[in-house]
């Protein structure tokens, strides 16, 4: 299914008729070639920001396409809404949050550190003895101190 048809499908006829016919209050039909343009920039922006191929079947593209129409269409007006712009800013920043979630997966973890975990013996550190004096390494369940200092 085509985004313009995704998007007439979840919006009704009068706000969709209203949204592609600014400027002709009285207005009974869908200017298609306006909602045509703004399917295809939505579609565009939304490509060059999730970096994937817009398709229908896909939910997340559907739920978030269909709203960049609507912004497109807004901002075709002769007098766009106030906010408009800051809509369309948002919509964006939602793009790329899709785009993270999506692509998290092509995501590596890499480092550049020189350290290595040491190989020295396994066993209380060297420093501060005292606080240590009665740690058993591999000490059975129950945690037997070997002291008579339970505080």
């Amino acid at each position: 299914m085509a985004l313009t048809d995704d998007f007439t499908a979840r919006y009704s006829s009068t706000r969709v008729i209203n949204l592609t016919n600014p400027d002709t209050p009285g207005a009974t039909a869908n200017d298609t070639t306006r909602l045509a343009a703004a399917a295809a920039d939505a579609q565009a922006r939304f490509e060059n920001i999730v970096k994937e191929t817009y398709d229908s079947t896909d939910t997340d593209h559907v739920a978030y396409a269909v709203r960049g129409v609507e912004i497109m269409l807004k901002i075709y007006s002769t007098h766009p809404p106030q906010g408009v712009t800051g809509e369309l800013e948002r919509w964006e920043k939602s793009l790329e949050a899709l785009k993270m979630t999506r692509h998290q997966a092509a995501f590596s973890v890499k480092h550049k550190s020189n350290y290595a975990p040491s190989a020295g013996e396994r066993g209380k550190p060297p420093f501060d003895n005292a606080h240590w004096d009665d740690l058993r390494i591999d000490a059975p369940s129950g945690g037997n101190r070997t002291s008579g200092d339970e505080s």
